[in-house]
């Protein structure tokens, strides 16, 4: 049997009556600079270094309104999901600073939490 796609998902989810909304949040490369400044100065895990430079996420219009520019590496993609009866819920994924920052990817993460989630409640 095939794996769905995300778009198939999507498209069952709505068809049951969901509403699903999708967001890709960024850094700023002034943010991405700094964690690499702690790479190269000798910090080398990752996950320490976006703990202690803690990052700004971004929606995308939010860097074109003010003028930051975007960060290749790092990220987060959140996945909300209302049932017809009004419940939410909500997924995520994170993307690591070392990491190039995949959408498609973000999306698959966030949405395999959410249907493990939906699927117990059924």
């Amino acid at each position: 049997m095939k794996n769905k796609s995300n778009s198939e998902i999507i498209t069952d989810l709505k068809a049951k009556g969901y509403r699903v909304t999708v967001s890709h949040f960024r850094i700023s490369s002034a943010d991405f600079a700094t964690a690499k400044t702690m790479n190269e100065l000798g910090v080398k895990n990752w996950a320490k270094i976006e703990r202690l430079v803690c990052p700004t996420y971004l929606l995308r219009s939010a860097f074109s309104e003010n003028g930051y520019d975007i960060s290749p590496r790092g990220g987060r993609t959140e996945v909300r999901v209302v049932a017809p009866d009004g419940l939410e819920f909500y997924g995520e994924a994170n993307c690591s600073l070392a990491d190039n920052y995949c959408r498609n990817k973000g999306i698959t993460m966030a949405l395999g939490r959410l249907v493990g989630i939906l699927q117990e409640l059924n």
